[in-house]
């Protein structure tokens, strides 16, 4: 599995089950993009937080990273 894919994967858990799945899933993706932010396919991650209307989530997490 691709770390993009897992990114996917946990937003939609995210989007699914927020109350529960938010804190844990979210420092998840942080550290993927964290560790893997020069050979994501950042296109396809935006695409993921797109379907479930993250955008600004993924920005703010991006801005920290600078």
């Amino acid at each position: 599995m691709l770390p993009e894919d897992l990114i996917g994967l946990k937003v939609q858990a995210v989007h699914n089950d927020p109350a529960n799945r938010f804190h844990v899933d979210s420092a998840d993706i942080r550290q993927i993009l964290a560790r893997h932010k020069d050979s994501l396919d950042m296109g396809l991650v935006r695409e993921y937080f797109e379907v479930f209307n993250r955008e600004s989530t993924l920005d703010e997490w991006l801005g920290d990273l600078e």
